[in-house]
């Protein structure tokens, strides 16, 4: 649900013959699908701070639609070394320089002057550079590159016979690649640890961005069969079967059994609401399973719509709801007595 996207910094330059309400209108459309469905190519601090000084020259209107990709939280960049020969992804302005990030980007946009020079022809909206396989963008074209491809995706149905290659590399993989953090909720999930031995596998393959390594939570309710203790929370390791190891993609992954009672919660009006909420967090994203972690696990036999939210989208203020219902889930573990194993 992430492209990578190399934002020119000719896309910044002001451009005398377009009015006020074409500018804004065009900045408007750009920032709306970066915030949701990409993150920024940059090389570093640097780089970064050269992309907030050239979104300081766009006109005073504009701005505050790049304000919060560009100063807020830096989940919006993908920081990446540089290919050898290059300094700035801000700076391609060649196809020699394009191909150069292969691998690194999926999408550049930039001024209409830039794409031209870049082979755009000038009716079209976009093409596709076939040695790299970079989508090269003018402004009006961003929604017409591969970010049109995730939001159609985003809260479609899914066929209960979907591929687990297609589930992975569109939906999972661009969230869990850049996270630190993993959390999985699902009041079932703890019947389907086993049967999910693919995704583990497919994660641990994954090189954390870091040196400190990825954690994985998993907030369950008792599994069927349960024999413990029925009142206390209670945490364990994750056994994965085939002895899957850890080393690289996860350093610690966790369970945390929630008495199944503990699932609800009075609301003000002293309504009880029963909490079924089914979800992935990557960090500051989101991805809603509507048929829960079973269906991730054996992809069937229903249908399920994959929903993705990110923090602060003003479009959807999904992330919020669910970040509260995590809160409400960690702080009943924390008010409730534990022990260290099922």
């Amino acid at each position: 649900m992430l492209a990578k996207v190399a934002v020119s910094a000719a896309l910044f330059r002001k451009d005398i013959s377009d009015g006020h309400w074409a500018v804004r209108e065009r900045h408007r459309r750009i920032t709306e699908l970066l915030f949701r469905h990409a993150q920024i190519v940059c090389t570093g601090a640097d780089e970064i701070r050269r992309l907030r000084e050239h979104s300081s020259r766009l006109p005073r209107l504009v701005r505050p639609y790049w304000d919060p990709i560009l100063f807020g939280d830096p989940h919006h960049f993908l920081v990446t070394p540089p290919p050898v020969g290059q300094k700035y992804a801000t700076e391609i302005s060649s196809r020699a320089m394009l191909r150069a990030w292969k691998n690194s980007v999926d999408v550049l946009v930039t001024s209409d002057t830039d794409a031209e020079h870049l082979g755009l022809n000038p009716h079209a909206a976009l093409v596709k550079d076939e040695i790299s396989g970079i989508e090269i963008c003018r402004p009006t074209g961003l929604a017409e590159s591969r970010l049109r491809t995730y939001v159609e995706m985003n809260g479609a149905e899914m066929a209960p016979s979907m591929d687990r290659d297609a589930l992975w590399l569109n939906f999972i993989e661009p969230l869990y690649r850049p996270a630190r953090q993993i959390v999985l909720i699902d009041r079932y999930a703890g019947n389907y640890i086993a049967q999910a031995e693919w995704l583990w596998k497919r994660m641990a393959e994954v090189p954390p961005p870091g040196d400190t390594g990825r954690t994985l939570t998993i907030f369950s309710g008792r599994p069927n069969g349960w024999k413990g203790n029925s009142r206390d929370v209670e945490w364990s390791n994750l056994k994965i079967p085939n002895g899957v190891k850890w080393t690289r993609g996860i350093a610690q992954a966790r369970i945390c059994w929630i008495p199944r009672r503990r699932w609800r919660r009075l609301t003000s009006s002293g309504a009880e609401v029963r909490l079924h909420d089914r979800h992935f967090r990557f960090d500051k994203r989101t991805l809603s399973l509507s048929s829960g972690f079973e269906w991730v696990a054996k992809l069937g036999p229903m249908e399920c719509r994959l929903t993705y939210e990110c923090k602060g989208d003003p479009l959807g203020p999904g992330f919020a709801r669910l970040d509260r219902k995590e809160a409400w889930l960690r702080a009943v573990v924390a008010a409730t007595p534990r022990v260290s194993s099922p």
